[in-house]
């Protein structure tokens, strides 16, 4: 079949596909879907030549492939005839991946492959990765995502099932890749209800997963992620990973909200992550603001930490060094003040040493030795 067949009958690339899998014998009356018959052998050799020409075509020779296609050949020619073959012969396009490209671009394809072999057939692309790929967490990942996006409980069972025949040290990554998909789809609750009912090994905790789940939720609706974080266990894991991860997640579109809303929460590891997050986020958009926020809970020497987060921050040092002083100036521990002062005023040698080394010789708000210290610990030394 020359190449200037193509051209000359400008052939789709679907009825290119379609072609090959009559050839191979594969969806023929003979030999059923999906199946390895005697034609594999002769349906590799063609889906060869097939990808053969894919690869040699120029754009003018092979018109009817996308446009995206004709842009990047011959590489990205073959990754669309791949993946049009994986959408009816999914072992085939494997097959090929595995034997005819090199390492390098193997991965990702076999990703992609396999994702659209596990939205058809789920239970028929997991067999195969388990029993061709066992130790390649990537490609379960891709099957695990994709099932959990349309049967969640099956990719849980999934997932089970190989984490219990897995190293411990691999139960959260197996369990996160289901995750992924069934948050994907938005469903939140769903995922929650999950990481409740997961049987994980014994002695692993699923904080990792809370986080997850937290975090991807509080990309969306984060009130809604933010109460269902208040309904874990007061002092678990769980619950301060995931207090922290929400905190990073909401923190990019509301920090004033995520303040408030771990103002209100006991002392605890998470609460603390979240305000200093929430701050420091704040103190770089709308230092003014933040710093309004801050001065409406004084007296507080719980918040020696966020505060030292906030004054730290490296964009606020290099705009508003004086605003980053005056907030460190209101840290209660002497220590934590010192190792913020001291952060600061390293920041600020960078961007403006004078305007530094001039505070260090004047400021009255600390002490001669605490200056000398800052000196001694960061090596700073007056200009001459």
């Amino acid at each position: 079949m020359p190449l200037s067949f193509w051209s000359q009958h400008r052939w789709k690339i679907s009825t290119i596909l379609a072609s090959v899998a009559f050839v191979f014998g594969l969806t023929t009356k003979n030999t059923a879907p999906g199946r390895m018959g005697s034609t594999f052998a002769d349906g590799k050799k063609m889906a060869h030549s097939v990808i053969e020409k894919a690869q040699s075509a120029t754009p003018t020779q092979a018109p009817t492939l996308s446009e995206s296609a004709k842009e990047h050949s011959p590489r990205k020619m073959t990754e669309e005839v791949i993946l049009k073959l994986a959408t009816t012969q999914p072992a085939t396009a494997l097959a090929y991946i595995k034997d005819h490209l090199i390492p390098q671009h193997q991965s990702a394809l076999f990703s992609k492959v396999l994702a659209i072999w596990a939205k058809s057939a789920p239970q028929e692309a997991w067999n195969w990765v388990c029993q061709k790929m066992p130790d390649d967490y990537t490609q379960y990942d891709a099957v695990l995502s994709e099932i959990g996006k349309a049967n969640p409980d099956t990719a849980l069972r999934f997932a089970t099932e190989l984490a219990g025949k897995k190293d411990a040290k691999h139960t959260q990554t197996i369990f996160v890749s289901a995750l992924r998909g069934i948050v994907y789809s938005g469903n939140y609750r769903l995922a929650t209800q999950l990481i409740a009912n997961a049987q994980l090994p014994p002695g692993r905790e699923e904080f990792d997963l809370s986080s997850f789940v937290a975090g991807e939720w509080g990309r969306y609706n984060p009130e809604e992620a933010a109460q269902w974080v208040k309904t874990l266990p007061q002092d678990s894991s769980s619950r301060q990973w995931a207090l922290t991860s929400l905190g990073v997640s909401w923190a990019q579109s509301d920090p004033r909200a995520v303040a408030d809303f771990a103002a209100q929460l006991s002392p605890s590891v998470g609460r603390q992550n979240m305000l200093s997050t929430a701050l420091s986020t704040w103190a770089v958009q709308q230092p003014e603001e933040a710093g309004a926020w801050l001065n409406q809970h004084p007296n507080d020497p719980s918040m020696d930490s966020v505060v030292r987060s906030m004054a730290g921050s490296p964009k606020l040092v290099q705009d508003h060094p004086d605003l980053a002083v005056a907030w460190a100036n209101t840290i209660f521990d002497d220590d934590i003040r010192l190792q913020t002062m001291g952060l600061i005023v390293t920041q600020w040698m960078e961007s403006n040493p004078l305007a530094a080394n001039e505070f260090l010789k004047t400021t009255k708000d600390l002490t001669p030795e605490m200056v000398e210290q800052i000196r001694k610990n960061l090596a700073i030394r007056t200009p001459r």
